[in-house]
C-alpha cells in the first residue's frame, strides 16, 4: 500500500466521482482508476460503490476513510516535526489573491522577516478559486481565500470583512459611497463566472433587480482598471486592488453600500497546523487587516483624499 493511494482515496471520496478528483489533482482519470482498484485488490474489499452520480462510499469505505485520514495526518506530522531541524528543508507554500498580494508583500517593511527565519515561505497567485482547487490538490498548503464554500475539504478561519467599491473614471464618483441602486444601467467589466467575488456580486444583483451589462471578463484586475480609466465600462472590486491607481488620480471610486466580501484563512483539513501558518494566519489578523481596514475607513470618510 502506498500513499498515493491513500490520497487518491481520499480525494474521490471527498469530491464524490473519480472525474472530480482527477480534476482537481490535475491527473489522469484512468491512473486514479488504477491506484483505486490497487487498493481494493491489497485490502480485499470494495470502497466504492460507482453510481450513475459518481461514486459513493461503501461501509467499508467509509471505515477506510477514517483510518486514512489519520494515517496522511501522522504523515504530515512526522514531516513538520523533522522539518525543524534544518528550517528551509519543507517550504510553506501560500496562496494569495492578487488584491492580497499587494497588502502582504508589496511593503517596504516585510511583516514576514520572523516566519522566514522557520520556513521558506513559496507564494502563488491566483483568483480565489484557483486556490481553492489548488489547496484542495494539494499543490499549496494555504491560502487567504475570498467567500470559500462551506465544505469539509476546509479548515477555515476568519481574517476580516471588507467593502467593494465600484470605480469608473477621473470625477465619475465624487460621493463616497453609493447604494447598490445606483449600479442600475451600468455597463461593467467584471471577473469571470468562477470567480468568488463574481458570482456573489450576481447575487446581490439578482436579490436587488440591479439590471447591469457585462461587456468584459477578465481574471486581471489590471484589465478591469484600464478599461475603468479609459471610460468605456466600471468594474467592482476591492479596496486593495486599485489604491495605487486611486492615489495617482487615474481612476476614481465609491464604496457600494451593502456589498462586502469575507477574507478567510483556508488549509486542508486533513493538513495538520503548522508554527510558520499560525504565524502568517496571526500576521494577518492582527498586522494587514486593522490597517487595511484603516485605510479604507480614511478614504470613505474623506480624510485621505487622492491627488486630482
Amino acid at each position: 500500500m502506498e500513499l498515493r493511494q491513500l490520497r487518491y482515496f481520499l480525494a474521490v471520496a471527498t469530491h464524490g466521482s473519480i472525474s472530480q478528483a482527477a480534476r482537481m489533482l490535475n491527473i489522469a482519470q484512468p491512473a486514479i482508476s488504477r491506484q483505486i482498484q490497487q487498493l481494493e485488490q491489497e485490502l480485499g474489499i470494495t470502497v466504492f460503490a460507482r453510481t450513475g452520480s459518481g461514486a459513493a462510499l461503501t461501509a467499508d469505505g467509509a471505515r477506510l476513510r477514517v483510518l486514512a485520514e489519520s494515517v496522511i495526518q501522522r504523515v504530515a506530522l512526522i514531516e513538520e516535526e523533522f522539518s525543524q531541524q534544518s528550517p528551509h528543508a519543507r517550504r510553506l507554500s501560500i496562496g494569495l489573491p492578487p488584491a492580497i498580494s499587494k497588502l502582504l508583500l508589496a511593503r517596504t517593511e516585510s511583516p514576514l522577516t520572523a516566519v522566514q527565519r522557520t520556513a521558506l515561505l513559496q507564494f502563488s497567485e491566483a483568483p480565489s478559486h484557483r486556490l481553492e482547487e489548488w489547496v484542495r490538490s494539494g499543490d499549496i498548503d494555504c491560502a487567504v481565500l475570498t467567500n470559500p464554500p462551506g465544505d469539509n475539504t476546509f479548515a477555515v478561519a476568519p481574517l476580516w470583512d471588507e467593502p467593494l467599491f465600484v470605480i469608473g473614471a477621473p470625477g465619475m464618483f465624487t460621493a463616497r459611497k453609493v447604494p447598490i441602486s445606483a449600479l442600475d444601467g451600468h455597463r461593467f467589466a467584471l471577473t469571470t463566472e468562477q470567480d468568488r467575488v463574481r458570482r456573489y456580486l450576481q447575487g446581490e444583483f439578482d436579490r436587488h433587480g440591479i439590471r447591469t451589462e457585462i461587456r468584459m471578463e477578465v481574471e486581471s484586475h489590471f484589465a478591469c482598471i484600464n478599461e475603468c480609466a479609459r471610460g468605456e465600462l466600471n468594474s467592482i472590486l476591492p479596496f486593495s486592488a486599485f489604491s495605487n491607481d486611486l492615489r495617482s488620480g487615474t481612476i476614481s471610486a465609491a464604496l457600494v453600500e451593502g456589498l462586502k466580501i469575507s477574507r478567510m484563512w483556508g488549509r486542508r483539513r486533513l493538513l495538520p497546523e503548522t508554527d510558520p501558518m499560525i504565524r502568517l494566519q496571526a500576521i494577518m489578523r492582527d498586522r494587514i487587516a486593522p490597517r487595511y481596514l484603516e485605510e479604507i475607513a480614511d478614504f470613505v470618510s474623506g480624510k485621505a483624499m487622492p491627488p486630482g
